[in-house]
């Protein structure tokens, strides 16, 4: 995909659903593994001044809310590997 960017040439539809999937997984799987380690470290993640857990759960919560993170956006994806998708203006 880089290499086909760089030498200004258009995408296939197949590159731009694996792009999109990759950062989809890139977001959600984020917010999986801080919120495991939210929940292993218990309290002190909420009273211990030193642990930045707190904050970055917060962080993750509010950039999967971004469209680049969002779930729904899943089925632009799709729509693209199968043909009949890409309708949303950052696919």
């Amino acid at each position: 995909l880089w290499d086909r960017l760089e030498r200004g040439e258009t995408p296939t539809d197949e590159e731009r659903a694996d792009a999109w999937l990759s950062r989809t997984h890139a977001f959600q799987t984020s917010r999986r593994v801080v919120g495991l380690l939210y929940d292993t470290v218990g309290g002190n993640a909420i009273y211990t001044r030193r642990s930045p857990l707190d904050r970055n759960l917060r962080d993750i919560q509010t950039a999967c809310q971004h469209i680049l993170g969002q779930t729904k956006m899943l089925e632009e994806a799709g729509g693209l590997l199968l043909g009949d998708g890409g309708e949303h203006p950052l696919m």
